[in-house]
């Protein structure tokens, strides 16, 4: 469901999934919670409508965040983002980061990472359509992941040495 259609519940199936083999009467709760919410919110749907300003129209942009070392059991950082075109989300993630970050500029860089390839993805997607995108934009929140992000050499810094091998 929230892989094909419910993009807004995303995060919460993330969280609750981790506890599936051991569910505890807080989790099992917060299920019935999603489950209230999707009864209640039923006609949601995505819809797509060309945007009126002819500058929005067929661009696929985005946002992306990230939740740091919010899991008190191994450290790892929450991570997601949204893509969208033509006003409608096309794709969307919520997961746990696979390793273990050490700052929180480094959760959103990762983020941003995995966000900005999914978006490359998607418009080599859009070029065999038809609609290839001369400018894609990404909204993210950190401003130390926006400099470094904007940086041209990122590895000839030594603070930021371990990121680019990281990430590449």
């Amino acid at each position: 469901c929230c892989t094909t259609v419910r993009w807004d519940i995303s995060y919460a199936l993330s969280v609750l999934s981790q506890y599936l083999t051991r569910p505890t009467e807080e989790i099992i709760k917060a299920a019935y919670g999603v489950l209230g919410y999707l009864t209640k919110t039923k006609k949601f749907g995505v819809s797509y409508r060309l945007p009126q300003r002819t500058s929005e129209q067929r661009v696929l942009y985005g946002s992306c965040d990230a939740g740091f070392a919010g899991c008190l059991h191994t450290r790892r950082s929450q991570e997601g983002y949204i893509l969208f075109f033509n006003g409608g989300p096309v794709s969307w993630a919520s997961r746990r980061q696979s390793f273990v970050t050490l700052s929180t500029c480094e959760a959103e860089l990762a983020s941003l990472v995995n966000a900005i390839k999914q978006m490359l993805f998607l418009n080599k997607v859009l070029t065999a359509l038809s609609c290839p995108q001369r400018r894609m934009v990404i909204y993210e929140d950190n401003s130390s992941a926006i400099i470094i992000s904007k940086q041209e050499s990122p590895s000839n810094r030594s603070r930021t040495k371990h990121l680019d091998i990281r990430f590449r």
